[in-house]
Parts: C-alpha cells; structure tokens; sequence
C-alpha cells in the first residue's frame, strides 16, 4: 500500500503515526511476511511452519499509538477473525497466523482493526 492508499483508507491512523515519525509506507505502521523454513540458512522461525504461514509485526510507532491496553484489545479482535485459522502470538507485537489471506490482505484486516480502535 502506498502512502496516500493508507491516508485513505486508515486516516487517523496515519495522522496519529505522522505526528510521532516520518510515515514513507505500510512498513512503517505494520510488517506482514510469510513464514517459512531457511533450508539454506541459520536462521530459525519464531512460528512453526506448518501451524502459522504468516508472521505479523506491529511496529514500534503503531505500538506507541495505541498504548499497551488498546493493543490487548486488538490482540483480542485479531484473534476472532475467521479467516484465520492459527492465531498466536509470541510478544504482543509479535504474531503467528494462518489464512489462505495474502500479505496486503492480511495487512488490510489488521489495521482496520487499528483504526476502529482509534474511532
């Protein structure tokens, strides 16, 4: 998502996050990467593979919005959507997740969530 997809779609949201740092994507506001296993490497995934395909980080500037009781919330509303098979987390800005979703869509469910927790 572009800078000015999320000013629409996520506007206070995006406000908020403005007045703490310089907003330049969704990255700033929230990281969604598919997990997998490194077969090449050393590196290990928090989540296992077969139970969480995606692993969702909700960065330090959207954290700082919300403040830790509104991000239990959310935790809470993540963890009730239906399109997710798997939901855990390891840290509470860390999560484990499995859907058919893609990453923008995933993303997208996310910070809905986010914005109606700021109406």
């Amino acid at each position: 998502m572009t800078i000015e997809e999320l000013r629409k779609e996520f506007p206070k949201l995006v406000k908020k996050a403005d007045e703490i740092d310089d907003i330049f994507d969704i990255k700033s506001l929230l990281v969604v990467d598919e997990n997998y296993e490194d077969e090449e490497g050393d590196e290990t995934s928090e989540f296992d593979t077969d139970e969480y395909n995606y692993m969702v980080y909700i960065t330090e500037t959207t954290q700082n919005i919300l403040g830790e009781q509104s991000l239990e919330k959310i935790i809470e509303r993540l963890s009730n959507i239906s399109e997710f098979e798997n939901f855990t987390t390891s840290e509470i800005d860390l999560l484990g997740i499995k859907t058919s979703l893609d990453e923008k869509s995933i993303a997208k469910k996310v910070l809905e969530i986010v914005e109606n927790e700021l109406s």
